[in-house]
């Protein structure tokens, strides 16, 4: 037995509501994805120019140590140096690598 017509007409409503309810979800937690991933970027971004700037600086004069500019090193002295500057090469390599990543759909990391 078939519904009358007017049954027809409720339910097509009430799905059709549905589906606008989901829609509506779906643009909520679009909106909610994309606003976290906005705030996740200005924070990475941030960071990495609040960790590059001090790191730039001190690279700088280990530089300025290396090539000697400002008096002769001992052995000792020129290793230490040189060791400091690979340590500062890793770390920002280490802070370019986070910042390079950024999330996928589903909330994980993916590589840029």
């Amino acid at each position: 037995m078939r519904p009358e017509p007017r049954v027809w007409l409720k339910l097509a409503r009430r799905n059709s509501l549905r589906a606008g309810d989901l829609s509506m979800r779906e643009r909520h937690l679009r909106s909610a994805l994309a606003e976290r991933d906005e705030a996740r970027r200005r924070l990475l971004s941030r960071l990495r120019h609040d960790l590059v700037g001090p790191i730039n600086t001190f690279s700088g004069f280990l530089e300025l140590l290396s090539e000697e500019r400002v008096g002769p090193l001992n052995p000792v002295q020129r290793n230490y140096v040189e060791h400091m500057l690979h340590a500062v090469g890793r770390a920002l390599e280490l802070i370019d690598a986070v910042a390079a990543r950024k999330p996928d759909a589903a909330g994980g990391e993916v590589a840029r």
